[in-house]
């Protein structure tokens, strides 16, 4: 029986491993009841913009494949980090959080150091509230989006979660 590759802990305790981990698996404690609540917050992709149904968004794609989830939505369509981290009103309870952040902002061409700022803000709310919460930080849905790739990977290590990029999946058509 081979031995499961290491997965991040959902403790506050940052991963600094490897910044481009290919092994995106989290360890997410589901709690006594079983249930898994998970906060999925970002832009248009997390709002389920060019999905051909609700279900077909990936946050529901997630969900599903997770089971029993109580999912919350957080996303603002069109809109850039400082937006969404201003709006967002995290819950106390969560057990995952999936940030998609950063597409928008590439475009918009947001300053870094106001990204940043806004990032980290979203992930202080996340972690002042919830904090055993394992967080998956998701990179931007673009070829240009490196500079805040690398905002995004460093933030989220800094709280204790797990970084995944996406420009790969972007690319292959």
């Amino acid at each position: 029986c081979a031995k499961p590759p290491p997965a991040y802990e959902s403790k506050y305790t940052p991963d600094t491993t490897n910044q481009l981990a290919p092994d995106p698996r989290l360890v997410v404690d589901r709690g006594n009841d079983g249930v898994l609540t998970a906060m999925f917050s970002g832009d248009s992709l997390t709002a389920g913009f060019y999905a051909t149904t609700p279900e077909d968004a990936f946050p529901a794609l997630v969900a599903a494949g997770l089971g029993n989830v109580n999912l919350v939505k957080a996303a603002v369509a069109h809109q850039t980090a400082v937006v969404v981290a201003g709006v967002v009103d995290v819950p106390p309870g969560l057990n995952l959080a999936v940030i998609e952040l950063g597409t928008n902002d590439v475009g918009a061409r947001t300053p870094l150091t106001d990204f940043r700022s806004q990032y980290r803000a979203l992930l202080d709310k996340v972690r002042n509230k919830n904090s055993a919460a394992a967080i998956l930080c998701l990179g931007t849905w673009t070829l240009a989006g490196d500079a805040y790739d690398g905002i995004i990977s460093e933030e989220c290590q800094q709280s204790g979660g797990k970084y995944v990029e996406l420009k790969s999946l972007f690319s292959d058509e």
